[in-house]
């Protein structure tokens, strides 16, 4: 969920709709239809830099290191700004999407696994974003085992079924979630 902003051309609605999404998905688009930000963080100081104010000296130096190998287009160096910024500041602002714009239906998960880097944001971003339709997924697995197994690819399957077809059967009484059997670490929260 981090966001960070190279050029303009993420307005460009057929051009994102055959790409990866990689800007703001409070953005309108036509062809953004639902998002399923799967184990994110949304606040680069709080849930990954600086975690309880104390300095991130593992992960932060090898995500680095893989942003930069992966060819990812950025013009910053976030291990050299993290670093030298102890205190959440302007840069570190400008780093989190605003999530009271995403409006968009939403299947968001958040691990209490990965030692918490992807729970605190991933819940908050389920909190804040302003869609009428919103679910948060939450697992205690490996987040590979979690991801591609079959309770979460089901999971993500009605979700989009849901938000893409629309609804085409009558899901079962009892059930928490919009999407059928979302287990019990699934929440449906309206927002309107």
């Amino acid at each position: 969920m981090h966001q960070h902003s190279n050029s303009g051309d993420h307005h460009d609605g057929a051009w994102c709709a055959t790409k990866r999404w990689t800007g703001d998905p409070g953005v309108s688009s036509p062809h953004l239809a639902a998002i399923c930000p799967w184990e994110g963080f949304s606040d680069l100081y709080r849930d990954f830099a600086r975690p309880g104010g104390v300095r991130e000296d593992g992960f932060t130096i090898i995500w680095d290191k893989g942003l930069k190998k992966g060819g990812v287009r950025i013009n910053t160096e976030f291990r050299k700004e993290i670093a030298n910024r102890p205190e959440r500041d302007g840069w570190y602002k400008s780093t989190a999407p605003d999530l009271a714009r995403i409006e968009v239906p939403i299947l968001v998960c958040g691990s209490f696994s990965d030692h918490s880097l992807h729970t605190q944001g991933s819940i908050e971003a389920f909190r804040r974003m302003d869609s009428a339709l919103k679910s948060l997924y939450t697992h205690c697995d490996g987040k590979w085992c979690a991801f591609y197994g079959q309770e979460a690819t089901a999971t993500r399957g009605r979700f989009f079924d849901h938000t893409l077809k629309g609804p085409r059967q009558r899901l079962g009484e009892g059930t928490r979630g919009a999407y059928g059997d979302l287990r019990r670490s699934t929440i449906t929260a309206p927002n309107r």
